[in-house]
């Protein structure tokens, strides 16, 4: 008969919490001997349903309730809450325990560290760091540098120019400080209606004639200040500063795409594109698309104008970057920490992307806390999974939504929280003749979701 609060947990639970004290700016050193270790085994059988994981600075702790961990930690100066593990229907769960009850709860990571198991079950274990299966919004953490899962496309159905939308409406400050280094008349005039007009604009030029960009649609963002225009009546005696060429033929359209005068105001489009597809490296040598390559906000290396996501000539709308978009599956990835704003575009169709330091890696990182080969990431069951490729620091992945997993045999938890790892396993169960009665053994689990 089970006791009112309590649980039957089906196997035994194995909780290792280690410290070190060589923590530098988030990061532990797997090489480093001298770091404290603790186990608390949880026996199976009759258990409280919740259980609380507290550390004093000195030891780890168990509370079979809330109000017992609280108590401690108002008692206790230093104490902090490490995690909460529940047995729900005879699965048992590992989950952050909740923000507003507990004060001060530590950002928690899953860790991905062949070198960090081996200091948990030693050097012989069979465990390894899981793969970690990726969602929008998960940060990834390799070294000290942050990548931000932005999107995960499985299909086709969405532009690429929605990246630029992005980029565009998340820093309006760089078009302050583009206006204020132009020093035409007419630049001026476009800046102070540019500030002005919230759904049209009109730009000025040559005293008579005038341009207006109406407002666009879009998905993503207001492309009101995104949008170049194309008048035929200005275009003549006008030629391309990239090709020198004035017909707009074979080369499409003349267009303004930025505040360049004189000479260099017109350029064909089709020539335009073809810089800017260049300029992220979006093919190689022999024309096939890259594997990733980083999309950077698009401006004029002359005017520093941002260019727009859209133009419209004849009253078409036609997307300005003529990009191919990348076969899906691909991710786009954000480096948060970085000084050029972008994305990188990782497909995964054909080919895994590797992360790290190398001139080789698909995801070059250059900070000296990335290991060279750091991490692979892949497709794989309809997920975009990422694993560690025994890299000095390990991988980190800090979720987007409320961690709760599900403790399985073979696929330790194991949490990053401050100056420590911690790890909860369970103990398979022992079932006598099970494998010569049916002639195989269970598979471990491949990645953690």
């Amino acid at each position: 008969m089970e006791k009112p609060g309590f649980v039957k947990y089906p196997a035994d639970i194995a909780i290792r919490w280690l410290t070190y004290k060589n923590e530098s700016g988030g990061l532990l050193d797997f090489e480093y001997k001298h770091f404290e270790r603790q186990t608390i085994n949880i026996r199976k059988g009759q258990h409280p349903d919740e259980m609380y994981l507290v550390n004093d600075a000195k030891t780890c702790k168990i509370f079979s309730s809330q109000s017992g961990a609280l108590s401690f930690i108002r008692d206790n100066h230093g104490a902090e809450i490490l995690a909460k593990i529940t047995c729900e229907d005879s699965a048992v769960y590992v989950s952050l325990p909740d923000s507003s009850v507990f004060p001060n709860v530590r950002e928690a990571y899953r860790l991905i560290s062949d070198q960090a198991f081996r200091r948990v079950y030693g050097p012989f274990t069979v465990n390894v760091g899981l793969p970690v299966a990726l969602n929008e919004g998960d940060e990834i953490k390799l070294g000290r540098v942050k990548l931000v899962v932005r999107h995960l496309a499985y299909n086709t159905k969405e532009s690429i120019s929605y990246l630029h939308n992005l980029i565009n409406e998340e820093t309006p400050e760089s078009s302050s400080s583009i206006e204020d280094n132009t020093p035409s008349e007419p630049e001026k005039a476009y800046s102070q209606v540019n500030k002005d007009a919230e759904y049209d604009l009109k730009i000025t030029k040559r005293s008579t004639e005038t341009i207006t960009c109406s407002d666009l649609p879009s998905t993503r963002t207001n492309v009101t200040q995104d949008n170049a225009s194309f008048n035929e009546n200005l275009l003549a005696g006008n030629t391309c500063r990239i090709c020198l060429c004035d017909d707009d033929d074979a080369s499409g359209p003349l267009i303004t795409p930025c505040k360049c005068k004189g000479t260099l105001t017109y350029v064909h489009l089709a020539c335009i594109r073809s810089w800017i597809k260049g300029r992220l490296n979006c093919y190689d040598g022999n024309g096939s698309p890259n594997v990733s390559y980083f999309w950077q906000k698009l401006h004029c290396e002359l005017c520093g104008a941002s260019y727009p996501s859209y133009i419209n000539i004849d009253n078409k709308e036609t997307e300005f970057v003529d990009i191919e978009q990348p076969n899906p599956p691909y991710a786009v990835l954000e480096p948060e920490n970085s000084i050029d704003r972008g994305y990188f575009i990782v497909s995964l169709a054909k080919k895994d992307a590797i992360i790290g330091r190398g001139h080789d890696c698909d995801v070059r990182l250059t900070d000296i806390s990335v290991s060279r080969l750091h991490s692979r990431l892949y497709f794989s069951n309809g997920h975009f999974i990422i694993e560690d490729k025994k890299s000095k620091f390990g991988t980190m992945i800090h979720n987007s939504t409320p961690i709760k997993s599900q403790v399985i045999p073979g696929a330790p938890i194991c949490l990053k929280v401050g100056n420590g790892i911690l790890c909860i396993s369970m103990k398979k169960a022992w079932r006598p003749f099970a494998l010569c009665c049916s002639g195989a053994s269970s598979e471990g689990a491949r990645f953690i979701v």
